[in-house]
């Protein structure tokens, strides 16, 4: 399963390093306008985002339109020593950004967002499949916090459609995604 894992993972790393910035801008956009149409992202009062590392779709046009229609959005932080990721409130494009030593970007007034508050869970993740399979970075982050018991948010994967694959490798741990936005689809995987 691992050798399965890492095999996907350079196999969609090689598509990915195959979009012109451009093209991942204009994809983006597109699984934005996708993201905001959705019903799911509409009702949901808390949204958690992700501020997206240079290789990923960026769902930043999303968490402005949320942030404009009065909802509370939050995105992750790593807390390293922990191995958790905790939600905090994210203010907006202008709101001052720190880079842990990993790349990853966060907040730099981290306000905690209770987990149980989040309806909607934008997902990143290298490669989902129609069955809601997510493969990640491999650091276990999202499939520790999705089972958290205060987690009760819709899980959604949120990618380009060249990361749409016929089947990610799954093991007990993982878990499942109930949505999956592209630049080309909306896709329900599960309702609950």
């Amino acid at each position: 399963m691992i050798d399965q894992k890492r095999s996907l993972r350079h196999q969609m790393r090689r598509i990915l390093a195959q979009l012109s910035k451009p093209q991942q801008q204009e994809k983006s956009r597109a699984a934005c306008a996708n993201l905001v149409r959705n019903p799911a992202f509409q009702t949901a009062r808390v949204v958690m985002v992700f501020l997206s590392l240079a290789d990923e779709i960026d769902p930043a046009a999303a968490a402005e339109w949320a942030l404009a229609d009065g909802k509370t959005v939050a995105v992750p932080k790593i807390d390293w020593p922990k191995q958790l990721l905790v939600p905090v409130e994210y203010a907006g494009p202008g709101a001052p950004l720190q880079q842990d030593r990993h790349g990853l970007r966060h907040p730099a007034d981290s306000v905690p967002v209770s987990i149980d508050r989040i309806d909607l869970i934008v997902t990143p993740g290298l490669a989902f499949d129609r069955q809601g399979n997510r493969l990640g970075r491999g650091k276990g982050f999202y499939d520790r916090f999705f089972a958290d018991p205060l987690c009760r948010g819709l899980r959604l994967g949120f990618c380009w459609a060249e990361q749409i694959t016929t089947q990610v490798p799954a093991e007990e741990k993982d878990t499942k995604m109930h949505l999956l936005i592209s630049d080309w689809e909306s896709i329900t995987v599960q309702k609950s």
